[in-house]
């Protein structure tokens, strides 16, 4: 029988859950309130609280995928409840999303009885947050390039944090953003889980604790971008949108976001980018300090 009751994640649960996350520190793009709750439904993220731990569940099929616990306590003894979770579900359970640190004190704990993997298409993307405001060197010629060419295309640029005020006009614009990939022939399907987690974004932006911005050009929105702290020394960017007639856009609100909501953390966590090649061309042309790499094994190392 599993000591582990896992649900739906809540906005209830935020303060609880940033608790957690605030005593293990990890720098992993997943250990974010703001994004565990917008990507909960396409993912099927279940939580527990328990001994002091903030666990994190993905079943797929008769696979449970068991996030390395956030929080205070006994590991050992952690790792030991979502083993018994897994048999109790009759299921074959998975540690996943363990960095190597969190994996050379499980050896300690457990010798010999995990064998750990990671996979290059989930590793994060980190930054010093530093470069990405300033982006200082030859190595960032070609965006400062991008920016101005932005500059002078379209004039002064206008920068504001987005709030009640201007929400509504990230929702039009996503809606344009997806018009024009289908307009370019891709399938908007591909595209129907981000819509969701996006409208859930926009749905619960001020409680779950996002932070948004957005740029304005010639009067109209043209680039917004959405983050969240993730420890005291990281700030995710979870969302980033640009429409395709804002050449420079993207380049722009990375630099302007970053700036006004970065600058006091050491790093900026830019996510996986999944194995898509062109995503992968994009987050290393801004020239990553680390990747941040995430490791998975079989729970069957935890049992006696």
């Amino acid at each position: 029988m599993s000591d582990l009751t896992f649900r739906e994640i809540e906005i209830e649960d935020r303060d609880k859950v940033n608790d957690c996350l605030e005593k293990s520190g990890f720098m992993s793009s997943e250990y974010s309130f703001p994004n565990l709750f917008i990507w909960r439904r396409r993912f099927g993220y279940r939580i527990a609280l328990h001994a002091g731990f903030l666990f994190i569940m993905v079943q797929d099929g008769n696979d449970s995928y068991y996030f390395y616990p956030a929080g205070e306590g006994d590991i050992g003894e952690a790792i030991k409840a979502i083993s018994a979770d897994s048999a109790s579900k009759g299921s074959r359970g998975y540690i996943t999303s363990a960095t190597r640190e969190n994996t050379l004190l499980l050896e300690s704990i457990f010798p010999g009885r995990f064998r750990f993997a990671a996979h290059r298409d989930y590793s994060d993307y980190i930054y010093n947050a530093d470069d990405l405001i300033n982006l200082p060197g030859r190595k960032y010629h070609s965006k400062r390039n991008h920016i101005s060419r932005f500059i002078e295309e379209y004039g002064q640029i206008v920068y504001q944090d987005i709030d009640s005020g201007n929400l509504e006009e990230c929702r039009s614009a996503y809606g344009q953003w997806l018009e024009e990939k289908k307009d370019k022939g891709e399938d908007p399907k591909s595209f129907s889980d981000e819509a969701t987690a996006m409208e859930e974004c926009f749905s619960h932006y001020r409680s779950i604790g996002m932070k948004g911005g957005l740029i304005r050009a010639r009067g109209r929105l043209c680039s917004f971008s959405f983050g969240s702290r993730i420890n005291s020394e990281t700030f995710g960017i979870h969302i980033e949108k640009s429409l395709i007639e804002c050449q420079g856009g993207y380049a722009t609100i990375n630099r302007e976001f970053a700036a006004r909501h970065a600058a006091d953390f050491r790093y900026i966590n830019r996510e996986e980018d999944l194995g898509i090649k062109g995503l992968r061309r994009a987050k290393l042309s801004y020239h990553p300090v680390m990747l941040l790499e995430k490791y998975t094994a079989p729970l069957e190392g935890a049992n006696p």
